[in-house]
């Protein structure tokens, strides 16, 4: 398997750190009592926030890398990395 550097590697990273959250939050929500919750609860949003990222991260070089439609896709994406953001702002206050 071929080494992978620099920002690639750290997304796959983030990519394991979300993963790894999401189980550990529904071990504790299995395990403990449901005073963990908020422990679980944290842990599930931080995951969601890495997962978010990973996924924008890379549909970012898939809009740009499209020759043909570039315009339409760059405008959805912004589009939509703008409404999951204003969600994640507005869920949480």
């Amino acid at each position: 398997m071929a080494k992978r550097g620099g920002v690639q590697a750290f997304m796959s990273f983030f990519a394991f750190a979300a993963i790894i959250m999401i189980g550990l939050a529904l071990l504790i929500a299995a395990v403990l009592p449901s005073s963990a919750n908020d422990v679980s609860n944290a842990l599930i949003v931080v995951a969601n926030v890495f997962a978010y990222i990973v996924v924008a991260f890379y549909s970012y070089f898939f809009a740009f890398a499209n020759r043909r439609h570039r315009i339409i896709y760059i405008i959805v994406w912004v589009i939509a990395i703008t409404l999951i953001v204003l969600h994640y702002i507005l869920g949480m206050i």
